[in-house]
């Protein structure tokens, strides 16, 4: 019994929870609407009808809207269809338009987190009037997507628009024969009745036919009104302080016969900038993705966005038209790194601007370094060039040529960080600048290096250059050497010239001594001599003493001969 209580609340919990889920999912499911603006007025036949197709979410988010509008082809035409000011930066079908089969056709997108808003334009579309009668603008089919996951269609309304086209009024004369032709209105401040100006001072001009006495003005919203306003024959109207919107200037002349056609001219007058607006930062510059992201929104009551302008510190300005700006996710391109002030200025159709800034830290990926590249290619060889970046980046090497054309080449990084290139391709004599940029793992592309320049030699010319430096260095080695044999030499002859005088002090002193002892020797000698000779007188010399006796004393004179003859040779030397 407890557990079938148990199974019973559960199921009854279950039954609460799918029916708050039913009525909390149908609330949502069935919120946004899709309309025009503006879905009505008066307009004249030959004139133009600006209106968008708006969307209001309701507090939903959206990503997705498909639309098919039908108009009656007799009294409308499609004169163009554009997607200035969009909310879509994604477009399944293109805006499309069919003046015989009477359809405006579009389907476009937006990424997540999709739009949320109140007067999300999808498409503006400009008809013009053919003919007089009531023409409606109708929604034959519309979807709108919720950003869900699910595609779920959250469109609950569909409005139409309802236009009063009337005749154009005939230029004819309208009170009898004679009365003037309607005046030719034209502007120097608002030439074009399709376009806003900022200047809220309009002047019209028109030519005064002979005979016109009188002229009757007026200015107001309607097409086709009678003016009012009597003044002289005037032929110029300057008009003072005019509120923003949408005008007609009416003219007409007078003469002697009466009161003539009546003149029209359109203009449009936007002096309000676009209402304030704040950027949002999505992501911010970090080393893994350093291209930063912002959001950004604005809007314009009277003419509607036209652009908006980018700029990030000292670079310049990048130009979105409205249709371009992704509100959740719009990225800034890759700048300088540092702390930078993003400008974002907001312009409407009249020329006003709306300025707003953040300040971001930009870290920004540095270029590639070179460390090294050939300055002076030869015809027939490789261009080479290496570096350091980060660790398996892709390094992209840009080579334009004299007359500005450009060649790409890639290679990645090592996990140092590490490249070497080699561009293989032929390359004709001249010269030559490249640039590199590394791309990382992450996607992320840095700037581009300085620019560095290098030469390709044609065949003749490098065969010409590398023998002239071959017969350069062969002479240029033969001079040294010649110069360090002629060194050589000289210190050689001086040192035997040094030797030289050396040894004849030598030979001299030498033979000096030679000389004084060869003396004293033969004093000795000549003591003995004179000691054998006295030994001889006393007594008889024995035969054996007789002979030793002569043969001293002959050995003793070829001795001296000998000598004498040595010292003289040696006084001739040294004398020479």
């Amino acid at each position: 019994m407890k557990r079938k209580k148990i199974q019973t609340g559960k199921r009854t919990l279950h039954f609460v929870l799918a029916f708050f889920f039913f009525i909390f999912s149908s609330q949502v499911a069935h919120a946004a609407s899709i309309y025009f603006s503006p879905s009505s007025g008066n307009v004249t036949v030959g004139n133009i009808i600006n209106t968008s197709v708006l969307v209001n979410t309701q507090g939903v988010s959206i990503n997705n809207t498909d639309a098919v509008i039908n108009f009656p082809t007799s009294l409308l035409e499609v004169v163009s269809v554009n997607k200035s000011g969009s909310i879509f930066s994604l477009w399944v079908e293109e805006p499309a338009f069919s003046n015989s089969a009477g359809t405006i056709s579009f389907n476009g997108g937006v990424p997540t987190p999709g739009f949320t808003g109140g007067a999300g334009k999808l498409l503006n579309v400009t008809f013009r009037v053919r003919n007089p009668g009531l023409a409606s603008l109708v929604f034959a089919s519309a979807a709108v997507r919720a950003n869900d996951g699910y595609g779920t269609d959250v469109l609950e309304t569909r409005s139409q628009a309802q236009f009063n086209l009337v005749a154009e009024e005939k230029q004819v004369q309208p009170t009898g024969l004679g009365t003037p032709q309607a005046p030719k209105i034209t502007s120097a401040t608002h030439p074009d009745q399709n376009l806003w100006y900022n200047n809220a001072n309009p002047i019209f001009s028109w030519s005064v036919p002979t005979g016109v006495t009188s002229v009757r003005l007026l200015y107001d919203k309607r097409p086709s009104s009678s003016p009012s306003v009597l003044y002289g024959a005037i032929d110029q109207k300057q008009l003072s302080d005019v509120a923003d919107g949408a005008y007609y200037f009416h003219a007409q002349f007078e003469n002697t016969s009466g009161w003539g056609a009546i003149g029209h001219m359109r203009f449009q007058i936007d002096t309000t900038p676009p209402e304030l607006f704040a950027i949002r930062v999505v992501h911010e510059s970090d080393l893994n993705d350093p291209q930063a992201t912002i959001a950004f929104e604005t809007t314009d009551v009277t003419s509607g966005i036209n652009r908006y302008t980018v700029s990030v510190g000292d670079a310049a300005p990048v130009t979105l038209q409205s249709s371009d700006v992704i509100k959740s996710s719009y990225t800034l391109p890759v700048g300088q790194s540092g702390r930078q002030t993003v400008v974002v200025k907001a312009y409407d159709h009249a020329g006003n601007v709306t300025t707003e800034s953040v300040v971001l830290t930009i870290v920004a990926l540095e270029p590639p370094t070179i460390t090294a590249y050939s300055k002076q290619v030869a015809d027939g060889e490789s261009f080479t060039v290496s570096g350091t970046t980060y660790a398996y980046a892709n390094v992209e090497i840009i080579v334009q040529n004299s007359s500005g054309d450009t060649e790409k080449k890639s290679t990645t990084a090592d996990a140092s960080g590490k490249f070497s290139f080699m561009w293989t391709e032929k390359l004709n004599s001249g010269e030559y600048s490249f640039t590199a940029l590394a791309k990382n793992v992450s996607g992320m592309t840095s700037p581009s290096s300085e620019p560095l320049t290098f030469t390709v030699f044609g065949a003749s010319l490098v065969r010409l250059g590398s023998t002239i430096m071959e017969y350069f260095l062969f002479l240029l080695v033969f001079i040294i050497a010649i110069a360090l044999l002629a060194a050589v030499c000289l210190v050689l002859w001086h040192r035997l010239v040094r030797l030289r005088h050396k040894l004849k002090e030598f030979t001299v002193r030498s033979g000096r001594d030679v000389q004084h002892d060869f003396e004293r020797t033969m004093d000795d000698v000549r003591s003995l001599a004179v000691l054998l000779h006295r030994t001889k007188q006393r007594r008889e010399l024995t035969k054996e003493e007789e002979i030793i006796f002569e043969a001293l004393k002959q050995h003793l004179k070829k001795m001296e001969d000998n000598i004498l003859t040595r010292l003289e040779q040696i006084d001739d030397e040294a004398g020479g």
